[in-house]
């Protein structure tokens, strides 16, 4: 009988503990009129806000520079909040297409290469004798091997009208030239 005494005696404590909770749908009804739960706003509709925030708005806009500094190290302080370094982002170009015009004023060539491609069939004599007369101490031989192993550079670092002066003689004795 006692232990039957006993289990009816903790019965009866945990059934006045209940009691004095108020029941889950009582707490969600109170928590539900203290504080409004407003849906989020649809894509497109402005967001409401409470007074109290339309009011702390309208204050911090009314600050000097000063009091603004002030506050925004009181914050810092107050909520542990720590300082973020500051980021140089670059500039924004004006235009693409005018950058591009200006860098290709910049960079205008002045020295090119002339670029032996090939030649074509039957005219291999004369492109090697051309290349050695254009060519100052070079032999027939060297000039033969320079010929057969194109794609090779003849000259480099010459200017425009010199480029093309060559690249117009060797393509008349039957080279394919290319001015790089």
């Amino acid at each position: 009988m006692s232990s039957r005494f006993f289990g009816i005696f903790v019965l009866r404590r945990v059934q006045r503990r209940i009691r004095c909770f108020p029941p889950a749908a009582t707490c969600v009804r109170r928590l539900s009129q203290e504080a409004s739960l407003e849906k989020p706003p649809l894509d497109g509709e402005e967001k409401e806000y409470s007074p109290k925030i339309r009011q702390l708005v309208t204050e911090i806009g009314q600050l000097t520079l000063l009091e603004a500094a002030d506050l925004n190290e009181l914050l810092k302080k107050t909520f542990k909040i720590a300082d973020m370094p500051v980021s140089m982002s670059a500039p924004i170009p004006r235009n693409i297409q005018e950058e591009a015009a200006e860098k290709s004023v910049e960079e205008e060539k002045t020295e090119f290469d002339v670029k032996l491609l090939g030649f074509a069939d039957g005219k291999k004599a004369k492109v090697i004798k051309e290349i050695k007369a254009m060519i100052e101490g070079l032999n027939l031989v060297e000039a033969k091997k320079l010929v057969e192993s194109t794609p090779q550079s003849l000259k480099k670092g010459i200017s425009k009208e010199e480029a093309e002066e060559v690249k117009k003689i060797l393509e008349t004795a039957g080279a394919s030239v290319e001015i790089v």
